[in-house]
């Protein structure tokens, strides 16, 4: 979806991109300032919904868009590793990695969780 988005804009079928929020147009820092510049080179411009930067036509956007891209780009990390860590501390409680929580569920294991989730 959004390898079509870029070859759309690259079409000039749209000028402006509007997202909800840095975070949900890439993961990490790298990809949202290369994408801010692809797009700028084409001459779309991107505007959050969620945030108050405005659109990133300006030094001063881009700069805001920066900070936003770093703290998505840290959330997503922490994300990353508590997951791990739960992971982890799933592992030596005996538990195995199951794909979902229905599968917890219907496993029976969801209820040996709530110790491990509690610390």
């Amino acid at each position: 979806m959004f390898e079509k988005m870029k070859r759309d804009a690259a079409l000039r079928k749209f000028d402006l991109l509007l997202v909800w929020k840095v975070s949900r147009l890439c993961r990490d820092m790298r990809e949202v300032i290369a994408t801010v510049y692809e797009l700028a080179d084409i001459g779309v411009s991107i505007l959050p919904i969620k945030s108050q930067t405005g659109p990133i036509n300006s030094s001063m956007g881009r700069l805001l868009w920066a900070i936003q891209a770093w703290f998505a780009e840290m959330e997503n990390d922490e994300r990353s590793e508590a997951i791990r860590a739960g992971h982890a501390r799933a592992r030596a409680a005996g538990l195995k990695a199951l794909n979902s929580e229905s599968q917890l569920i219907a496993s029976g294991s969801l209820d040996s969780l709530s110790h491990v989730r509690s610390r």
